[in-house]
């Protein structure tokens, strides 16, 4: 998932950086390999080198570490820690924002030097999805959890409202989609359509399935329907 996912955040970042080529970098992306054969009727020339100075290549360097060991630091924070946050109401948004932040945006901005609308708002496509993964965890588990004193939203919205807010996870991204078509309307990123009636199929199905061992399929199609967004949105970034 991780992979599919950083190929379609890729082929967003390739894109923008066909439009405006970061200071400093030599960059040859597969936007800039149609632009160089003639793919793209609007270019009239491959972007030209840049050299990048010693001072910009380790402030990269440190922006990096510091991503990195953020994100260690985000999941030792959420499944560990004094409090971990996966026990509290707050982790779906949790993870929501270390996919927006993190895990699309903070790569956008490191290969570009700027934050735009369309990784972010792809990043909080794919942290959608991902909080409805947990959504459908923390329903399957409610009653278990409840016992050993865990506090998740599930608990704390109840049976009937978590699976509302697991229909509105769900139907999320394909709002955003719309404004990512609005942003880049020469791209095919309305292939992502096409993940919407398997999200609509665990909508139903965790609706009609009381929580229990039988949401592990809820589970697992839930995370293959993020899976499926992502290979089709990058399939339209490169259409």
């Amino acid at each position: 998932m991780a992979i599919v996912r950083h190929a379609a955040q890729g082929q967003i970042v390739d894109i923008e950086i066909g439009r405006r080529p970061p200071r400093g970098f030599r960059f040859i992306g597969l936007a800039h390999f149609r632009q160089k054969r003639g793919g793209d009727p609007g270019a009239k020339r491959a972007p030209r080198p840049i050299e990048v100075t010693r001072a910009e290549f380790v402030a990269l360097r440190w922006a990096i570490l510091t991503l990195g060991a953020s994100s260690i630091l985000s999941g030792w924070a959420y499944a560990c820690g004094p409090a971990p946050i996966s026990n509290a109401p707050l982790d779906e948004l949790f993870v929501l924002a270390i996919f927006v932040l993190g895990g699309v945006g903070g790569p956008f901005w490191l290969a570009v030097g700027a934050l735009a609308p369309e990784p972010l708002l792809a990043g909080l496509a794919f942290g959608l999805f991902a909080a409805g993964v947990l959504m459908v965890n923390n329903v399957r588990d409610a009653a278990v959890d409840a016992r050993v004193g865990c506090r998740t939203l599930a608990i704390v919205a109840g049976p009937r409202a978590a699976r509302t807010l697991f229909a509105a996870l769900m139907a999320a991204p394909f709002v955003l989609l719309g404004a990512m078509v609005a942003l880049a309307p020469r791209r095919a990123l309305w292939l992502a359509l096409g993940a919407g009636p398997l999200a609509w199929a665990q909508v139903k199905r965790l609706y009609a399935e009381p929580p229990g061992a039988q949401l592990n399929l809820v589970l697992a199609r839930t995370a293959r329907t993020q899976a499926l967004y992502a290979v089709l949105l990058g399939l339209g970034a490169l259409a």
